[in-house]
């Protein structure tokens, strides 16, 4: 966040837009960066589910509200399709913090493709580089 604050204002506003603003005040977060790996890994699509062992998980967004410590009220999520869902995780695959920085510093959001385009890279940027520990 602090790369963009000095870059774009119609970001910020952006980001501010998406209930994130407060990310700001938020120290790094310090992760295990495997153990999401291993995570993000044992997560199947099609049973919207983590597969550890014999049980699956499932993995609803109150539990992510819940795990993060996001209030959890308001509108839900529209539904998506399954197709765009596919659509949409398979153009973030393989996305390493630097290619999502990069991202989120190069795009515009002049239209609304753009800033769909921006909020997912920003979210995914906010998962893997706000919790992920550094080497060095």
């Amino acid at each position: 966040m602090k790369a963009l604050k000095k870059k774009s204002r119609e970001k910020i506003k952006e980001i501010e837009a998406m209930g994130f603003g407060d990310l700001k005040y938020i120290p790094k977060w310090k992760v295990n960066q495997p153990l999401m790996l291993a995570l993000a890994s044992s997560y199947d699509r099609k049973l919207k589910s983590l597969v550890v062992g014999t049980r699956n998980i499932p993995i609803t967004v109150e539990l992510i509200g819940r795990c993060l410590g996001f209030p959890n009220n308001g509108d839900s999520f529209k539904a998506i399709e399954t197709s765009k869902v596919h659509e949409i995780t398979d153009s973030l695959k393989g996305k390493t913090v630097k290619s999502l920085t990069d991202d989120v510093k190069k795009c515009t959001i002049h239209n609304e493709e753009d800033r769909i385009f921006f909020r997912r890279h920003f979210l995914m940027l906010v998962l893997m580089s706000g919790g992920a520990e550094r080497k060095g």
